[in-house]
């Protein structure tokens, strides 16, 4: 098996001969309806689990667009192949180039080193400047808001406020 790198830097992908080219023919139908491969995995011979992105944004995938997807897919392979097709869901990972366009959201924040006694903060996306991330978070009954440097972030992805 040979390794191909994904366009995610989260997911290096093993395929074998055939699913290499099922592969390229996947990625050129999503790109044309502005959709991308988060992941991709081969379960078996004859099953392939795809979950999809909007490649532009960070708006969430509808069930009826992965429908189409999958569809097109399938068609495009002759339904050669058993296809899983999902969207990467509400807790997108966001790429560091792109934490202005999700300022105003709920988003969750894993920190490499501890601030003021946290390991993580979950909370609004007030601000961004260049060196830090403003953030407001609840404490309790009150509303407390942190300054995260950008270098001591280990992940930010949105989040699901409850």
């Amino acid at each position: 098996m040979e390794t191909k790198e994904w366009l995610s830097p989260l997911l290096p992908l093993r395929l074998g001969g055939i699913m290499n080219s099922y592969l390229d023919i996947f990625e050129s139908i999503l790109s044309n309806m502005g959709l991308e491969i988060v992941s991709l995995n081969q379960i078996g011979n004859d099953l392939v689990e795809v979950i999809i992105a909007y490649k532009d944004s960070y708006d969430h995938v509808d069930l009826d667009t992965c429908a189409k997807a999958a569809q097109a897919m399938a068609e495009a392979v002759d339904y050669d192949i058993g296809l899983d097709v999902s969207s990467e869901g509400a807790e997108r990972i966001i790429k560091e180039e792109d934490y202005e366009s999700v300022v105003g959201s709920y988003v969750f924040v894993k920190l490499k080193n501890p601030t003021a006694g946290m390991d993580h903060v979950e909370g609004t996306l007030e601000s961004i400047s260049e060196d830090t991330l403003e953030m407001k978070y609840r404490f309790k009954h009150t509303h407390k808001t942190v300054n995260v440097e950008r270098e001591n972030i280990e992940l930010l992805r949105l989040a699901v406020k409850i």
